[in-house]
């Protein structure tokens, strides 16, 4: 059986829509929606489709975050494998019998797959296959989005899950875990090219918006997997300029120019990473190139 993990919060519509997309698969499956502290009506409108569906667990608890609340799905899941989505996204028809096929190897750990993006009428605008991830993924294919990837239940509890402290970038830094484990443990991870879910695409992404939630996450992964990302230096050097771009997005210059410098010293034949310290040098004109709003 495969369980599918929703995390939510304040998406009371929207959640129906991602459960009802997993309902409709063919392959056997439970459905576990964790209410990560929503003050909406989610919590009612979920009781109400959990009574008619027995497929359907629902786990309530404190915001505790995105992480936090897949984790606390699958610490429950009955499934052998554990399909993660968001709750204002929806898995393709068969989305669940392309992950079982790639399963039938039992040396087969992760399956990844691709991902469809939608704008807000639900018209497509790109598509995203499993592509090479370079050598701090051991030189491995894959895509790991929510809805793209399912793993063995038995292999995410070993590690750990996903990290709580890391705010952003979770399938990201899960995957720098994922992959070394699995060539480890004489594991593969099996590449499909079929689509399996629906990226709904938002103009005002909540997430996108909260730079200090991305500035930690990609300190973390920094922090954390650093030896690992060095096995590329040009890898290295574009997760130190995604950081150092966020710290002067929150007027934070002094941490900018010290990541930059350390992404061009990793990598100087970027020359942009160059302009890019010598403007955090200059902070009325940085200000102005990163939109900081200095009255926050």
């Amino acid at each position: 059986m495969i369980s599918v993990i929703i995390p939510t919060h304040n998406r009371a519509e929207l959640v129906l829509r991602a459960m009802d997309s997993v309902l409709c698969q063919s392959e056997a499956t439970e459905v576990i929606v964790v209410d990560d502290g929503s003050t909406d009506d989610s919590r009612q409108i979920l009781e109400e489709r959990r009574r008619e569906e027995p497929r359907v667990r629902l786990i309530t608890q404190a915001c505790r975050g995105a992480a936090a609340a897949r984790n606390r799905g699958a610490a429950v899941a009955q499934g052998d494998v554990l399909v993660f989505l968001d709750s204002d996204d929806e898995l393709l028809p068969q989305s669940l019998a392309v992950f079982a096929a790639g399963f039938r190897d039992p040396t087969v750990g992760a399956v990844c797959s691709a991902a469809m993006f939608v704008d807000a009428n639900g018209a497509e605008k790109s598509i995203s296959h499993p592509r090479p991830l370079g050598p701090a993924y051991n030189n491995q294919k894959g895509l790991f989005l929510a809805g793209t990837f399912a793993v063995r239940r038995d292999t995410f509890q070993e590690l750990g899950g996903f990290a709580v402290s890391c705010r952003s970038s979770q399938h990201t830094e899960f995957a720098l875990r994922l992959i070394p484990y699995l060539m480890r443990d004489g594991r593969r991870l099996k590449m499909r090219d079929d689509l399996t879910v629906r990226v709904h695409v938002h103009e005002q992404d909540h997430l996108r918006g909260d730079v200090t939630n991305l500035l930690e996450g990609a300190l973390y992964i920094i922090e954390t997997h650093g030896t690992q990302l060095r096995q590329s230096a040009r890898y290295f050097a574009d997760w130190h300029n995604i950081a150092a771009v966020y710290a002067a997005k929150m007027n934070r210059l002094g941490l900018a120019r010290s990541l930059f410098l350390t992404s061009i010293w990793a990598y100087p034949r970027n020359a942009k990473n160059l302009m890019r310290l010598v403007i955090a040098c200059l902070p009325p004109i940085a200000r102005r190139v990163w939109r900081v709003d200095v009255t926050k």
